[in-house]
């Protein structure tokens, strides 16, 4: 048996280094599909119901350039109970209602 201090992390934090891309750019800054990577991207989405094509757009010309993303993390989404509205093909909504 392992003593306390000798027992694996099986959570290891790692600092990453984070930029800020525009469209046009980030084709230059991510690798095509890597075996093993998980692709994710952080959206302040401020009002998805506004944005929703502008996002289908963005997924779509990332996918062009062979650049898949796995998740889409959104913040400032500003839906309350209209979930059923957003429809991102590909992707499976989940949501929790931020503090009002």
């Amino acid at each position: 048996m392992l003593e306390e201090e000798e027992s694996p992390n099986l959570f290891t934090l790692q600092s990453i280094e984070s930029a800020y891309w525009e469209i046009e750019t980030i084709q230059y800054s991510l690798k095509p599909n890597v075996q093993y990577r998980l692709n994710v991207i952080h959206l302040n989405i401020h009002s998805i119901l506004d944005k929703q094509d502008k996002m289908k757009l963005l997924l779509s010309k990332l996918n062009e350039h062979n650049i898949n993303i796995d998740c889409v993390l959104l913040c400032e989404t500003y839906l309350t109970d209209n979930i059923q509205l957003v429809n991102i093909p590909g992707y499976t909504y989940v949501y929790k209602k931020g503090k009002q």
